[in-house]
């Protein structure tokens, strides 16, 4: 499970909690159920601000993603190593919102090592 090609976690209290990817695939993420709520509930106060998760190649959201944004009301973050983005459904729409007014710098560094 460790050489799983896609990472996930979340961005709270503006520090990101990497959490555990129980997918079985490598082109998807499952944020393991009770490491999320462990982290919900003792680090986040239950306000999480993004869901980040990486893709291999694009930063564009594949249609599972999308079906998973109309869930939560929060951005959504995917990264690359040739891009990063801020995505966010709304109203039946997804918009790109400005990753750097949503980052510091060293929470944008801290998503980085996400790639490593």
């Amino acid at each position: 499970m460790d050489n799983l090609k896609e990472k996930c976690g979340i961005i709270c209290n503006n520090t990101f909690y990497e959490l555990k990817n129980i997918s079985r695939t490598e082109y998807e993420f499952i944020c393991d159920p009770s490491d999320f709520y462990t982290t919900v509930k003792g680090k986040c106060s239950d306000d999480i601000q993004a869901i980040v998760h990486t893709h291999e190649e694009s930063c564009e959201p594949s249609y599972k993603d999308i079906m998973s944004m109309k869930i939560w009301n929060i951005p959504w973050i995917i990264i690359s190593k040739k891009c990063i983005k801020s995505i966010l459904y709304l109203n039946g729409s997804i918009l790109e919102l400005d990753i750097h007014s949503l980052l510091s710098q060293e929470l944008y560094h801290s998503l980085m090592k996400l790639l490593q």
